[in-house]
């Protein structure tokens, strides 16, 4: 293997250039204690750095969020795990996570994937109904009177501090009320 050359991947058979949904299926030993919270992997000889859904969110909250963006932008669509077959996340995991991190929403949990059945009668679903809203907090925050803490600090957090903590997502390390 030459090392000035990565190996293209499976799908999208540039080498240095590869698709989440084959990132996750690499099987690589996962480092993601580093200063920008990305994971980077090795396997053999082969080495990707890349993002997951926890360096996503660290970016939506140091950089979009704290900075008073206005969003996220991401290259291609079919990057992500489209399909939600390989990762074990659900479809579109990476931009699912941006887009609810950024509405303001509470991350729900990813669906279990469901095994194929045999033909025959159908069996009484197990999956228990999906909540459409996060659920309001019993003891709401007055209006206004939440906050961002440091590093977070900024009128625009404060903002996102109001707004979030008033429907029941009030992350402590963020924000205090």
């Amino acid at each position: 293997h030459d090392w000035s050359k990565a190996a293209p991947g499976k799908f999208t058979r540039e080498g240095g250039f590869l698709a989440y949904y084959e990132i996750c299926t690499m099987g690589l030993t996962v480092t993601k204690d580093n200063p920008v919270k990305a994971p980077y992997g090795h396997k053999d000889l082969e080495w990707v750095g890349y993002d997951d859904v926890d360096s996503l969110l660290y970016k939506v909250d140091t950089l979009i969020k704290a900075k008073g963006l206005a969003g996220a932008m991401f290259w291609a669509l079919d990057l992500d795990d489209f399909k939600g077959s390989q990762c074990g996340e659900g479809k579109y995991p990476l931009m699912s996570a941006v887009t609810r991190a950024l509405e303001g929403g509470v991350l729900p949990p990813v669906p279990p994937t469901v095994k194929p059945t045999p033909p025959g009668p159908n069996p009484p679903s197990t999956m228990p109904p999906q909540p459409t809203e996060p659920p309001m907090p019993t003891n709401p925050p007055q209006p206004g009177s939440c906050r961002s803490i440091p590093p977070y600090q900024s009128e625009s957090m404060d903002a996102w501090c109001n707004q979030n903590c008033g429907v029941g997502s009030c992350p402590s390390t963020r924000c205090v009320c």
